[in-house]
């Protein structure tokens, strides 16, 4: 028996339901009519708790169920709806068994059901189904559920006749021992079916009506009077309920369908959240390496025992072309305890050219001495052949002659050229195929036969394009300071020029220029922009003019650094330069290395050799690893400025898609989760259900994050060969950690963009 005591329903200020007292009866097929407005859908979802009472009470075999209208649902009513409210996607049988699932319990018949109300197949998606068959589907819902009471809102309303009276009958059949309240506008039907005809206007009971059967089967109705039970403000009795415990059966069949249903959206999403995640592995993974980067190259060719000495920027001369002298490498070797001391003339990493005919190839170079410390050193590599005996011979990289020669090329020649188009002549006697922590293959060449190629070079740089620069007292801080750059091909002064301004060199740091190089000059030393080309050669310069240019310090970066002055201009109408005999002389013989290979006669103290020659030295220390490191930084930074800027960019459009898809999960499912929780289903299983998508959001972009990662590390040897040594893995651990971070933020954001959709009442969401 269900009774209803001084119930009251306020939205607002509004009074729709007010103060009624009525009892319900088992058997008894009821009837509430009335105009649109009355309070009767309204008072429906009170009795079947899908939306909470203001006063009074309802009470179910004389307990009051309004404390866990949840439980109430689940054990007791079934709900047939005008709009029918099945689950979208669900087959015929699934939308019936959600019923059970929720109130836990199970039925044998079903399928019997189903055969004996009509439905013609089980398996077939609600959505396929016309009107009628929904309208049975949801009574047989009700009838397995074993509801004891059933709650009709408009169950005819989308019918046509003959469905109608198919679905009444429907509900005479199973009235005995149930409670079946049927809302309805029309009048005939309720005559026709009801036992009992309730009437409401303005959220009260107007007439209550019984059917009495005289003979002959003529059916009557008779006015009953409710009592009321008590007042509209009493206390209801509370009882303890039973703990409802998550049913993950149909968080699993509703979340399988949602995401059957929002497929392509979900892929969408997941997508992006794996491009996010796979960016910020990657950023992560490969800073890892290149801070870790000791224990993951090959060190059996990392020359630990390898420190390299060159001097920094200064104002004037640029990275690395500050020369040693003798007298700096001697003191190096003893104050320092050298073992092997290698002179680099030229280090031009990448500009190294070998060729062969009209074929060439750019290559790496080790430059070394010929003795027992090499020999012993290089020949414990994989080489083929010889160590160097003279300067005129050369190991060559494999790859290197595999290119130029495609055959045996032992005891052949090859060219060896700078970026600056000078080459020499060597002999192959050994193949190299070892590769260092570089990735790259060394071809082994004379330090001295390096020499001879910068010689050559230098040559060709005074005979072609020496350069003037104005001296610079600037602090050098981020770099070599240019000013100026006068150019022109160098002879000796020979005594018999025509000067033109000034005299000829009386010290050996005195120059001159030419008459056709003096406008440059003037403008490139910021001395004098505005006269005319004609009165500067033609000997009209003012002295003031002159003075200034004679007294400019002017430097010659030509394998060190020399301070020389203008002592005159000649007459002449090429760009160029004469120097005196002995700077000339100087310039061309005393040619020193701007770098130094030392090697320690113990590892363990390069470190500290390293940090004390930075600390005392005028010139710096480097290892083999730090340039290592530089070189995995610097191929390493692109990717990582890439890899931020698409992980931002993905962070703020996975944010964006998770928010629409949230949106539209809201808007899309409120009807799913009134009809879920009509059924008896809690918050609990509400929220797991719509976390199902979640979770299967991060399944799904951790597996594209896998295959995205995977793809990397296939590629990255090839779009950066020269990081292969690194031999870059998958990064599981890593990809696992932050994809368990990333499901841990889609799950908050979607309880936030949920949490207010499931604590609303079912009446609430089937409203909007």
């Amino acid at each position: 028996m269900i009774e209803i005591n001084s119930v009251s329903k306020r939205y607002g200020d509004k009074k729709i339901i007010n103060d009624i007292n009525m009892t319900i009866n088992p058997g008894e097929l009821t009837f509430i009519v009335g105009s649109s407005g009355a309070g009767k859908s309204t008072l429906l979802n009170l009795i079947g708790g899908l939306d909470t009472i203001s006063f009074g009470s309802i009470c179910y075999n004389d307990v009051d169920n309004m404390d866990n209208l949840t439980q109430y649902r689940s054990d007791h009513v079934g709900f047939v709806f005008q709009d029918y409210n099945l689950i979208t996607g669900l087959s015929v049988k699934k939308n019936i068994e959600l019923g059970l699932h929720y109130s836990h319990k199970k039925s044998r018949t079903i399928d019997r059901q189903i055969e004996y109300l009509g439905v013609r197949d089980e398996n077939q998606s609600v959505e396929t189904m016309s009107g009628g068959e929904k309208q049975r589907v949801a009574i047989i819902r009700s009838i397995c559920k074993k509801s004891e009471i059933i709650l009709a809102d408009e169950p005819t309303g989308n019918l046509d006749s003959e469905n109608a009276h198919i679905v009444l009958e429907m509900l005479t059949e199973i009235k005995k021992g149930k409670h079946i309240i049927v809302v309805t506008h029309d009048l005939g039907l309720a005559h026709e079916y009801g036992d009992r005809i309730i009437t409401m206007k303005d959220g009260r009971i107007l007439d209550d009506k019984r059917r009495f059967v005289l003979g002959n089967e003529r059916a009557v109705y008779r006015r009953i009077v409710n009592a009321a039970s008590g007042d509209s403000g009493q206390d209801r009795d509370c009882i303890q309920q039973k703990r409802r415990l998550i049913n993950w059966k149909t968080v699993w069949v509703l979340g399988l369908n949602s995401i059957k249903m929002r497929f392509s959206k979900i892929v969408s999403v997941a997508f992006v959240v794996a491009i996010t995640i796979s960016a910020l592995a990657l950023i992560f993974d490969l800073n890892s390496y290149g801070a870790s980067l000791s224990k993951n190259v090959n060190v059996n060719y990392l020359e630990t025992d390898l420190i390299e000495l060159y001097y920094s920027f200064s104002a004037n001369s640029s990275y690395k072309d500050t020369p040693f002298r003798n007298t700096d490498i001697e003191r190096i070797r003893n104050k320092y305890n050298a073992k092997e001391i290698v002179p680099i003339y030229i280090k031009r990493d990448g500009e190294w050219i070998f060729s062969n005919g009209n074929m060439s190839n750019a290559a790496a170079v080790k430059q070394i001495n010929l003795d027992p410390f090499f020999e012993e050193r290089v020949m414990s590599y994989d080489i083929d052949g010889n160590f160097l005996q003279r300067d005129n011979e050369i190991i060559l990289a494999s790859d290197v002659a595999e290119k130029l020669f495609q055959e045996q090329c032992i005891g052949k020649e090859v060219s060896l050229y700078t970026g600056m188009g000078e080459g020499i002549s060597l002999k192959i006697v050994g193949i190299n195929h070892t590769v260092n922590p570089f990735d790259q293959i060394y071809s082994f060449v004379s330090s001295e036969k390096i020499k001879e190629l910068l010689e050559k070079e230098l040559e060709a740089v005074l005979s072609e394009r020496l350069i003037l620069e104005k001296y610079s007292d600037r602090d050098p801080t981020g770099g070599f300071v240019r000013s100026g750059g006068t150019l022109g091909p160098v002879t000796e002064v020979k005594g018999t020029e025509e000067i033109l301004y000034g005299d000829f060199p009386s010290k050996k740091d005195e120059i001159m220029i030419s008459s056709a190089l003096l406008p440059n000059a003037l403008h490139d030393f910021e001395i004098q922009q505005t006269t005319s080309e004609d009165r500067i050669k033609g000997g009209g310069l003012p002295e003031s003019i002159t003075d200034e240019l004679f007294s400019t310090k002017i430097v010659i970066n030509h394998n060190g650094l020399y301070e020389v002055t203008i002592s005159g201009v000649y007459q002449s109408d090429q760009n160029e330069l004469r120097l005196p005999q002995g700077l000339l002389h100087e310039m061309k013989n005393n040619i020193e290395p701007t770098m130094l290979e030392v090697y320690l006669p113990e590892t363990t103290k390069v470190m500290y050799v390293k940090e004390k020659i930075n600390g005392e030295e005028e010139f710096d220390a480097n290892t083999q690893l730090d340039g290592l490191r530089m070189n995995v930084g610097e191929q390493l930074s692109f990717f990582n400025l890439a890899l931020l800027l698409i992980g931002v960019v993905t962070i703020c459009l996975s944010v964006a898609m998770l928010g629409s898809f949230s949106k539209l999960a809201v808007l899309e499912r409120k009807k799913e989760v009134a009809t879920m929780k009509s059924l008896g289903a809690g918050n609990k299983d509400v929220m797991f259900t719509l976390w199902f998508d979640s979770l299967f959001i991060s399944l799904l972009a951790y597996g594209f994050s896998c295959m995205l990662l995977a793809g990397f590390a296939a590629v990255f040897p090839i779009i950066v060969p020269e990081m292969a040594f690194m031999n870059y893995g998958f990064p599981l651990g890593l990809l696992t950690l932050i994809g368990g971070g990333s499901t841990m933020f889609i799950c908050f954001h979607t309880w936030l963009g949920m949490r207010k959709l499931v604590k609303k009442m079912p009446a609430e969401l089937f409203a909007q």
